[in-house]
């Protein structure tokens, strides 16, 4: 069977994998005793057989025993593609909160947090046209750039691309200007080849060049002044990397783990500021946690060459740093005090790294 624990598993892996065995799933139910494991196989061949009803039912089963893998966006997904839509709204109201308590969210962006997973839900379960429906019900949403950016998204995956760079051009008049997610956004690669691309590209390039002053002023208020927990951890030789031994650097820790979607995203942008723009009294360490084993972080970072230096964390140390969701990420001065912070990744990280460290040099 192929890997339950890949939440990004797409159909054509998934097919190539699948036993060529028509009863299958029943085999796998019929075992005794249950196991969360053989539950996470048997939930995704149901999704990828389209038996929506039962994954709910073995969705169920595992959020009962507390299974890692059972999550409440997956109940979202199916309860929309069972119209079950409120059903589907509270799962998500259910999801942002857990994570406000867990502290990936701040409970001050709580309402949009629902209204992004909400969408993220709908477009995961292939329900375009209910976006488009659910924003354009939302009030004042012709002047909200997110909005008209998720309506657009819409409309490309549906193949309108006449309606698709409407939105995208209202959205660029409103101020969008995450121009490096667009351009990364698989929802608009249709859309790439179109003549029509580059004039898009470059509005919200310069809506983003142009609200650079801003960011970079929010970016240095939220300086922190408290003692960074002390540490000392093995990289990736066996040698011992002590905190009390970099007195007089600026560090920069990013805590991760190979599993973790979002920290894979943010490792290119950290690896790109350790090779074009770190200056010489900084050091970048990629802290792995949460991991058994230390042979798959190691050979990811070395099928990647990327430059930061792997370190090998504990339990501990997350809980020392207070760490409750990854990645992670904190900027050290000289003198040992833990200055800024940054959980989750969004596209400002890059610059962020730049004026961080700039600031305690």
């Amino acid at each position: 069977l192929f890997d339950a624990d890949r939440a990004d598993a797409d159909a054509a892996e998934i097919a190539v994998t699948l036993p060529d065995d028509e009863g299958i799933i029943e085999k796998l139910s019929e075992m005794q005793p249950i196991q969360n494991k053989r539950l996470a196989h048997i939930h995704n061949l149901q999704l990828y057989k389209g038996l929506y009803d039962e994954a709910l039912e073995t969705l169920k089963i595992g959020d009962s025993l507390e299974a890692r893998w059972a999550s409440q966006m997956d109940f979202a997904e199916l309860y929309i593609r069972s119209e079950k839509l409120d059903d589907a709204r509270a799962a998500v109201e259910a999801f942002v909160d857990a994570g406000i308590v867990k502290g990936w969210f701040d409970k001050n962006d709580r309402d949009s947090k629902i209204e992004s997973y909400y969408v993220r839900a709908l477009a995961s379960s292939g329900a375009y046209q209910k976006i488009i429906d659910y924003q354009k019900n939302q009030k004042g949403f012709n002047k909200d750039s997110g909005k008209l950016y998720d309506i657009a998204c819409a409309y490309s995956l549906m193949g309108d691309k006449d309606n698709a760079f409407q939105y995208l051009t209202d959205a660029g008049k409103r101020g969008w200007d995450n121009v490096a997610a667009t351009m990364d956004d698989a929802d608009l690669a249709v859309l790439a080849e179109d003549t029509r691309w580059e004039k898009i590209i470059a509005t919200y390039q310069a809506n983003w060049d142009k609200g650079e002053p801003d960011r970079k002023k929010n970016a240095l208020a939220a300086k922190l002044d408290r003692d960074a927990p002390d540490w000392s951890l093995q990289d990736v030789n066996g040698d011992t990397v002590r905190l009390a031994d970099l007195r007089g650097k600026v560090l920069v820790l990013d805590f991760w783990a190979t599993w973790c979607s979002p920290c894979r995203s943010a490792m290119p942008v950290i690896d790109d500021f350790v090779k074009n723009h770190a200056p010489e009294d900084v050091l970048v360490f990629s802290v792995d946690i949460w991991e058994s084993g230390k042979r798959k972080p190691a050979r990811f970072m070395s099928d990647n060459d990327y430059a930061m230096t792997l370190l090998y964390g504990t339990d501990s140390l997350a809980a020392a740093y207070g760490i409750r969701g990854i990645p992670y990420l904190c900027v050290i001065d000289r003198e040992g005090k833990l200055r800024f912070e940054e959980i989750g990744y969004a596209p400002g990280l890059a610059e962020n790294l730049i004026w961080w460290t700039n600031d305690l040099l």
